[in-house]
């Protein structure tokens, strides 16, 4: 139990720090351009997008994921005018997904773009398009110098000027000598068109080369929001589509938690129980019982023994007590691992012993010769004992050399 209080603490200590981590960090503000009408960064659209149904009369927006081919599909056999939004930095089209979008102007929609640059397909089609505007101020920093935004005098008679960043104004529109019915709606400080509109068949479409004019950084000071409306005011009271397919892809999730992957705070928590479910698998993983002790194995003290009592012999210069001893170890080991019991005064026995062993038999005759004799005498000398211990040792040495062989 205490243990597991120790585990137990430690998890909780954890998930405290884990909560203290996600109140006290410091969300870093990303200044990339995203447009993205689910993020709220200075250069995302979701403050325009929230205003939209104030500007439309209450026609909420529906997001697209798909390409205008399909979105055409989709609306061919619908017979209600609409607005279709496309907001981004770039608006980059193949030729099909252009075809659908001048055949759904053609059918009396409004396409409303605002991008940096346009593909090349579209571009020739429409006949305008941006280009980096040649700013001729002094310092992108200094007040006077701001590139302002203004409206023509025949659709507005304030002269009101909406200032931006020059780095954030860099792109007028460019309009080919093929479409002189291209309608300018505003111009930059320095009289260059910035957004622009073309009637194309039963309806219009708007081109504006200043997109970031459209995210929350210049949507927000109470200044600049009155010409966005105004931007939008050109177009009729109808719903509106809003796309993000050309900026962020379908974004389809196939995941079975979609829905919690969606979601930043069930993102978190699911994230939270992984890591403690993770947590719980480790701490019981490990064996729930005391620890069984090792008990060590029994020694074999038979060779101390041996060990030991032939010292006492030696001590005592009992040559032929130990000489005893040595031959009735040789005996028992013979017959232990060769099943035979040496008669030591029989050649019958040596043959068997060779015939197991491998050993020639003049030299297993010999050791038994030597062991007999040794039986037989009273008394023997110590340089005896040592020949029949080197005797003894040479004859289970060359027995191991033929086990291994064979």
């Amino acid at each position: 139990m205490k243990q597991d209080r120790k585990y137990i603490l430690f998890v909780m200590v954890l998930f405290a720090l884990f909560l203290a981590l996600m109140f006290l960090r410091t969300e870093s503000i990303s200044w990339v351009p995203t447009f993205s009408v689910n993020e709220k960064s200075p250069f995302a659209s979701r403050a325009l997008y929230e205003r939209l149904p104030d500007l439309f009369e209450q026609n909420s927006p529906r997001v697209l994921y798909i390409p205008a081919t399909e979105f055409k599909q989709e609306q061919d056999t619908s017979t209600v005018p609409f607005n279709y939004l496309l907001i981004g930095q770039s608006l980059k089209m193949d030729k099909f997904d252009t075809r659908a979008l001048i055949s759904l102007v053609s059918n009396g929609n409004s396409v409303f773009i605002a991008a940096e640059s346009l593909s090349s397909s579209l571009e020739d089609t429409l006949g305008f398009y941006p280009v980096m505007n040649a700013w001729k101020g002094t310092s992108p920093f200094d007040e006077v110098d701001t590139l302002k935004l203004g409206f023509e005098k025949p659709y507005f008679t304030s002269q009101k000027q909406f200032s931006m960043r020059p780095e954030d104004n860099k792109y007028a529109i460019s309009v080919s000598d093929s479409a002189s019915e291209v309608e300018i709606l505003s111009r930059n400080s320095e009289g260059n068109p910035v957004y622009v509109r073309r009637k194309m068949g039963k309806g219009y479409v708007y081109l504006h080369s200043v997109p970031l004019a459209f995210t929350n950084f210049y949507l927000l000071p109470a200044r600049n929001d009155e010409y966005i409306s105004r931007c939008f005011s050109f177009l009729p009271v109808a719903p509106v589509f809003w796309d993000e397919y050309y900026k962020v892809g379908r974004n389809e999730s196939t995941s079975p938690i979609r829905v919690i992957l969606a979601n930043k705070s069930l993102r978190l928590a699911w994230v939270m129980l992984l890591i403690f479910t993770l947590l719980y698998m480790l701490f019981q993983s490990k064996r729930r019982q005391r620890i069984i002790p090792v008990i060590k194995p029994f020694e074999n003290s038979t060779l101390q023994f041996v060990e030991t009592l032939g010292r006492l012999y030696l001590s005592q210069k009992d040559h032929k007590a130990l000489a005893h001893k040595k031959i009735l170890y040789f005996s028992e080991k013979v017959r232990h691992r060769f099943l035979l019991i040496p008669e030591f005064s029989k050649l019958e026995s040596a043959k068997q012993v060779s015939h197991k062993t491998g050993i020639p038999l003049d030299e297993v005759s010999e050791l038994f010769k030597w062991i007999h004799h040794i039986q037989n005498s009273s008394d023997i000398s110590p340089e005896t004992l040592v020949k029949l211990n080197k005797m003894m040792e040479s004859f289970w040495n060359k027995t191991l050399s033929h086990s291994n062989k064979s």
